[in-house]
């Protein structure tokens, strides 16, 4: 059922939700540049991306989680 603007709920995303987003990525990237750096060969290129992509991962998510945490 199609209700107008007037009658819709309004959602919003709150800084807690945010922040547990974040970190729930920051524990994903941890685990995954864990089991590629006991597992992994640095002069495998797949492996040196992986290693490159969890890495970079990780420093964008902690700046975007000390940006929430000071901005919101």
């Amino acid at each position: 059922m199609w209700l107008p603007s007037s009658h819709r709920l309004q959602m919003s995303i709150t800084k807690a939700e945010l922040l547990e987003s974040i970190e729930s990525d920051i524990s994903a990237n941890t685990t995954k540049l864990g089991a590629i750096m006991s597992t992994g060969d640095i002069a495998s290129s797949e492996d040196s991306d992986k290693l490159t992509t969890y890495t970079l991962s990780l420093s964008l998510l902690y700046e975007a989680k000390a940006w929430v945490e000071t901005n919101l």
